[in-house]
């Protein structure tokens, strides 16, 4: 059993104090004893009020924090063990939220049991290409990276840990990958699949859903894009007359994080560069 070294004072039915209603009539109450001499009684009423209220709040410490409490000239450790029961009594608060837009260490907030880790992957560049006099074309959009959102116990992880942010993936390239230390693996964006250069109607490469991309988490899962990836074809009706060139939204919430590089339309005769994708993000939710 943790122990207390506060104890109250004076604290029995027939201890030597002043009555609560002479206490509160006694003028130095409000000024403090000035001259003169206080009465043993009034000294050790005064004393009873402060020590049991030292002894309360050491013993709510000791018992929600499981930890001894001491006289020993160290407030900050006191301080410390009472933020600590605190949190000890409020399992499940919201304690503080780390975003990631850029590679860095996570370190969790004192007091954090679980946390929520949402991330996403960078994605896909769109193609380079050029087309043929008298032609009209373009570049379908890049894929959106891999989502994932996880829960995980602080305890069944290593930390400090690295967080790796896929960046979106330039002309022509793959987004890069995103990782939670070793705790999360997600795939970055597929490139766009192709170019369309046609003075009649077309449709530009032969897919818009991929499949199979890694996404690896050992928390529990709670959404995620299953290795799945999304673009957009293009599709030209007439010379001139095209849609289909900006990229459908990412899952992470909000729909840019982990976007793919939108198309690029292209006018006859030219050569053009594709766009880069969206950079991945990861947001950690640390809860007591």
């Amino acid at each position: 059993m943790a122990t207390n070294n506060f104890k109250a004072f004076a604290n029995t039915n027939s201890a030597n104090v002043t009555s609560q209603a002479e206490y509160e009539a006694l003028a130095a109450l409000l000024s403090g004893f000035q001259s003169g001499k206080a009465s043993s009684a009034q000294i050790n009423k005064v004393l009873r009020q402060s020590s049991t209220m030292a002894y309360v709040l050491a013993q709510f410490i000791s018992d929600s924090a499981s930890v001894d409490v001491l006289d020993n000239g160290s407030p900050a450790t006191i301080l410390a063990n009472f933020k600590a029961g605190l949190t000890a009594l409020t399992p499940g608060r919201l304690l503080n939220i780390q975003i990631f837009v850029v590679n860095g260490q996570y370190a969790p907030t004192p007091g954090t049991k679980k946390i929520i880790v949402e991330a996403i992957s960078g994605g896909g560049g769109s193609r380079s290409g050029s087309t043929a006099n008298g032609q009209t074309g373009g570049s379908t959009p890049g894929y959106h990276g891999q989502y994932c959102k996880s829960l995980f116990e602080l305890s069944a992880i290593g930390t400090p840990l690295t967080v790796t942010v896929g960046s979106g993936g330039t002309p022509n390239n793959y987004g890069g990958a995103t990782y939670f230390g070793p705790y999360m693996s997600l795939g970055g964006g597929n490139p766009a699949d192709g170019t369309l250069s046609t003075s009649g109607a077309g449709v530009a490469g032969s897919a818009y859903h991929r499949t199979g991309a890694q996404n690896d988490s050992t928390g529990k899962v709670l959404a995620n894009s299953s290795g799945t990836s999304l673009s957009s074809p293009i599709i030209q009706v007439t010379a001139g007359t095209a849609c289909g060139f900006s990229a459908p939204n990412s899952p992470f919430p909000g729909g840019f994080r982990g976007r793919g590089a939108d198309g690029v339309y292209a006018s006859a005769g030219v050569s053009y560069t594709g766009a880069t994708g969206i950079d991945g993000m990861v947001v950690v939710w640390e809860y007591a």
